[in-house]
């Protein structure tokens, strides 16, 4: 009979990882699993019990040490480019090198539109090998062009019943169902059209939550 069995170990700096909760985990090659906690990254060594966490606060916040770090709300591993990619609450999109030899910090930047529009994120999906589609917590929908390094939105402003996305899903038809605060939508973007599911039609409820897929 399978069993479980409880986590219990702590970082270098003596923080337990059984207090923290994860938000999301993935899994890499060597059977390690990375984690996005209410407390920054983690990576966990099943063999040896240990774990290590990644501590990619601000510069300017490191005096504080007591601060809490950003939450990862979800993380996801690249494994064509052997990278872990983090959408963060707080903190953008973080993608850093599995062997971490490499960081990448999206931030928003004020009055550039290829920039993320929000810090907050609360979801991200590959699509393809060159796309990120990134749910956020007041930007809509941004998508990442991983070849030229900018980002584009879908909010409101372009037929988005909200602008706050939880999960975006590629389906087959080339379309994407997206999880808001208003609803399902399904986008399709060879017509830019939008298509609404509420409380009219299919969905219990109008307000999806964190996770929600």
């Amino acid at each position: 009979a399978r069993r479980f069995s409880k986590v219990n170990t702590a970082d270098a700096d003596g923080t337990p990882l059984d207090q923290l909760q994860v938000k999301s985990m993935t899994e890499d090659e060597s059977g390690n699993l990375w984690l996005g906690t209410t407390a920054s990254l983690w990576k966990y060594f099943p063999e040896t019990g240990k774990a290590q966490r990644f501590s990619i606060m601000q510069e300017s916040l490191r005096k504080f040490p007591n601060l809490p770090d950003f939450q990862v709300i979800e993380v996801r591993r690249d494994a064509l480019r052997r990278e872990i990619v983090c959408a963060t609450f707080g903190q953008g999109l973080l993608i850093m090198k599995e062997d971490g030899s490499a960081l990448v910090n999206h931030l928003a930047k004020p009055g550039n539109r290829q920039s993320l529009n929000t810090n907050n994120l609360m979801g991200v999906t590959f699509l393809g090998r060159d796309t990120l589609l990134i749910g956020t917590y007041g930007g809509g929908l941004n998508i990442f062009d991983r070849r030229s390094g900018t980002f584009s939105a879908l909010t409101t402003e372009n037929g988005l019943p909200n602008d706050v996305v939880y999960g975006v899903l590629p389906v087959r038809d080339g379309s994407w169902w997206m999880s808001t605060n208003r609803g399902l939508v399904n986008y399709q973007p060879r017509t830019r059209r939008f298509r609404h599911l509420d409380q009219l039609t299919q969905v219990q409820s109008l307000e999806f939550n964190e996770g929600t897929y």
